[in-house]
Formats: structure tokens, C-alpha cells, sequence
């Protein structure tokens, strides 16, 4: 079993309750790997220059520099993510999408596929007690290895991992605000996530997706909540 756990962006707005998650992650000795994008870090950026959605972007952003400015979030996502992490005491480890592979888009434009070519290096991680930090970052198909990448979605980076992880036992973990039965629908679940995008997604590549409350994840008996798309 491994589960890939979706830091949405309202958990990357309050590091603390990502701490507490962390610890009860090492406490159980649950093999999980958290995933995240930007958290917003780029919208509120250009909300403090008065740039909202839909207004044309400034001159220094209108030529790569919203996709640079996107990748850079990532990267600080992780960093703040690790540090919060390893200073908890989890045995935390940033990872960025273009690691060895990790994640590779295979086409051009934002709606390119996603795949994981290097995957069983991010297993071979939590098999060796790590909790991975994943950054949603892809290497482009065909790129010098020394390339920055591109970021891209989240939930596609969750579904791509999900599927080439699938031997492993993997699962995507999304949570909800409130609390899910594990009789509800699957409408209901996916209602209920707190990144209804990123949970369709995984559904929809066919990958299992598990829609639940942190407490309901950390529970004593195993992960509660409702599983959708398990065989």
C-alpha cells in the first residue's frame, strides 16, 4: 500500500496542521507521499500588483515569465514544506517532479499528458520510511536533463503517479472538510473533496481515490472515509 496525499491549496496556506498530518503520518508508519503545486503563491502575487483573472499580463510576465513565475512557487512550496516537516521530526524529503524522471509531460500545451516514468524510485522511498514531498513539476518529453520543467496540474501529477504506481498498491488521498461515510456515492465523495478538480481527475484516469477527513485517515483502525475506483 502507498498513498498519494493531495496538500491542497488550503492545508499549503496553514504549514502547522501540515506538521500535525506529518507526525501522524511517521507515528503510524503510514507509506504515504504528500503532493502539491504553487498554493496559490502566483494568483495572490498578482493580486498585490492588481492583476486579476482575465486583465493582460505585465511585460515581464507576458513571455515565459507566468510559467517561470509558476515553477518558482513549487519550489518554495517544497522547501517550506520540508523544513515545517523536518522540524517536526518526519523524515521528510523534497522531491521535485523533474527527479529522475519523476513526471514527464508528453505533448506541448497545458493539456498535454502526464506520465511517470520514474516512479519506483518514489516507491523505493517510502519503503525506506522517507516521506516524500512532491512537487506537481514536469520535465518535458525530449528535454536536457538539466532543464527546469514546466509546473502542471496537480491533479494530473496525482493521477500519473497513481497510475504507474498502481502495482505498489497505491491509492490518491484527497481530503474533505467534513466527513465522509463510506456508503456515500461517489457524486457525494467527490462533492465533498476540498479540490473537486484534482479528485475527478485521478477518478478519471482510473486511479483509486480515496475522499476523507484528516481525522478519518489517521484513525486508530486504518483509513475510513469513502474509497472510490478500488477493485
Amino acid at each position: 500500500m502507498l498513498y498519494l496525499v493531495l496538500l491542497d491549496d488550503a492545508l499549503l496556506a496553514d504549514l502547522l496542521v501540515v506538521q500535525t498530518l506529518g507526525r501522524l503520518a511517521a507515528g503510524r508508519a503510514l507509506p504515504l507521499a504528500f503532493v502539491h503545486g504553487g498554493g496559490g503563491l502566483v494568483a495572490r502575487a498578482l493580486e498585490a500588483r492588481g492583476v486579476f483573472p482575465g486583465d493582460p499580463l505585465p511585460d515581464d510576465l507576458a513571455t515565459g515569465g507566468l510559467a517561470r513565475a509558476h515553477l518558482a512557487a513549487h519550489l518554495a512550496q517544497t522547501h517550506a514544506l520540508t523544513r515545517r516537516l523536518t522540524d517536526a521530526g518526519v523524515p521528510a524529503v523534497g522531491v521535485q517532479g523533474t527527479d529522475r524522471r519523476l513526471l514527464v509531460r508528453t505533448g506541448a500545451g497545458d493539456d498535454a499528458p502526464v506520465e511517470a516514468p520514474g516512479a519506483a524510485w518514489l516507491a523505493d522511498l517510502v519503503g525506506r520510511g522517507a516521506v516524500p514531498v512532491v512537487a506537481a513539476v514536469a520535465r518535458r518529453g525530449g528535454a536536457a536533463e538539466d532543464e527546469a520543467g514546466v509546473a502542471v496540474p496537480v491533479g494530473m501529477a496525482l493521477a500519473a503517479l497513481g497510475r504507474a504506481l498502481r502495482g505498489a498498491g497505491a491509492e490518491a488521498v484527497v481530503f474533505a472538510r467534513t466527513a465522509v461515510d463510506a456508503s456515500a456515492s461517489d457524486d457525494a465523495a467527490l462533492a465533498a473533496a476540498s479540490d473537486h478538480a484534482a479528485a475527478r481527475a485521478v477518478q478519471a484516469a482510473g486511479v483509486p481515490v480515496r475522499v476523507v477527513s484528516p481525522p478519518a485517515f489517521f484513525a486508530p483502525d486504518g483509513p475510513g472515509g469513502r474509497l472510490i475506483g478500488a477493485e
